[in-house]
């Protein structure tokens, strides 16, 4: 799982924001630090603490994710937890995802990833790349980006 979300949010040492509208982000597309103060124009991550960042945070939200959704399996798991990295926990506990996972709709489920795909109203190429390939390790019986 982190190897596919560093590959998307790529390092960064110097917090910067991402697109017009957004956060200020640093390491591994962290918004928060991991005592929970946002992430400052002026915070630097080194590669070491924005790995350690990123496991951790993969570590709790995927936690957090099965006590919601327990009935997700592994790669279903590691799809979702990928997903929220990026979308956030908030979005996630009020989806139409977690419904349909919730009440055993799995398939129906994963058809919900690509309609994250936006900023506001503007489709970004980006995640529309990122949600595809986040459905594939749901829908996948067994991968290897299902482990950390």
């Amino acid at each position: 799982m982190a190897s596919i979300v560093a590959e998307y949010e790529q390092y960064k040492l110097h917090a910067y924001l991402p697109t017009k509208n957004d956060r200020y982000t640093a390491g591994f597309g962290s918004t928060f630090e991991m005592d929970g103060e946002p992430i400052k124009s002026t915070d630097t991550l080194t590669l070491h603490k924005a790995l350690d960042n990123l496991y951790d945070y993969l570590r709790g939200i995927s936690k957090e994710i099965y006590i919601l959704s327990p009935s997700l399996n592994n790669c279903e798991l590691a799809g979702v937890t990928i997903f929220v990295y990026n979308v956030g926990m908030g979005n996630y506990k009020n989806s139409t995802m977690r419904k349909l996972i919730d009440t055993g709709h799995h398939k129906e489920a994963a058809d919900e990833f690509l309609k994250w795909n936006k900023q506001g109203k503007t489709v970004l190429a980006g995640l529309t790349k990122r949600r595809l390939v986040e459905q594939k390790i749901f829908l996948s019986p067994k991968a290897p980006q299902c482990d950390y």
